[in-house]
């Protein structure tokens, strides 16, 4: 509540359905070598792209495409960044190297940050 009595909203929009099934291990899928049905159930999706503009858009493709995946890990080919995508926002990392395992693990602990707030 603020000091007028006025409810605040959060500032990352929740998705019920998500939040109230958290798993203690996520299912992480990988775009090209998981099956449909894995991806469908997946909290996690993994892909690999050349650029961060292609990454941005198949983050928005894949929470259009996978509702209930809660977390979309954008891989660059050469492992320099990811992108990670969540329901309110996107997040750059860079440095390291991040191959197809590495993402699977940034979006693991993703999951469980944003389950736990």
């Amino acid at each position: 509540m603020t000091h007028r009595g006025q409810r605040q909203l959060p500032k990352f929009g929740d998705n019920q359905r998500r939040m109230t099934a958290i798993r203690q291990d996520p299912i992480i899928a990988v775009e090209d070598t998981s099956t449909q049905a894995w991806l469908l159930a997946a909290d996690v999706i993994v892909g690999t792209h050349r650029t961060k503009h292609q990454a941005r858009q198949w983050i928005s493709s894949i929470q259009e495409k996978y509702p209930d995946c809660l977390v979309a890990v954008a891989q660059q080919q050469r492992g320099r960044w990811c992108v990670v995508g969540l329901p309110a926002r996107n997040i750059t990392m860079r440095g390291g190297h991040f191959d197809t395992a590495a993402a699977g693990q940034v979006g693991r602990v993703i999951y469980h940050l944003w389950a736990a707030r």
